[in-house]
């Protein structure tokens, strides 16, 4: 699990038809951030076949990142 599941945050490789190979990526078991290859994935996985933790983390992640926009406008 340490480094199976990836949410892909950014990055020229994350891009279709980029010539760049940069992903950005966050670590779903460890919270981790760092820098992969885009040759470094075997591929995507269906919502619907994430294992549980992966779907909560996953929803962990997303509610911190809405937090965080919210804190942010409300600075504005």
């Amino acid at each position: 699990a340490v480094n199976q599941l990836v949410l892909a945050l950014s990055g020229f490789g994350t891009s279709a038809y980029s010539r760049g190979r940069a992903v950005y990526v966050l670590n779903l078991y460890t919270g981790e951030e760092s820098r992969w290859n885009r040759e470094d994935f075997i591929g995507l996985i269906k919502p619907e076949h994430m294992p549980a933790w992966a779907q909560e983390k996953l929803e962990q992640h997303q509610a911190a990142t809405q937090q965080k926009q919210k804190l942010r406008d409300d600075a504005r």
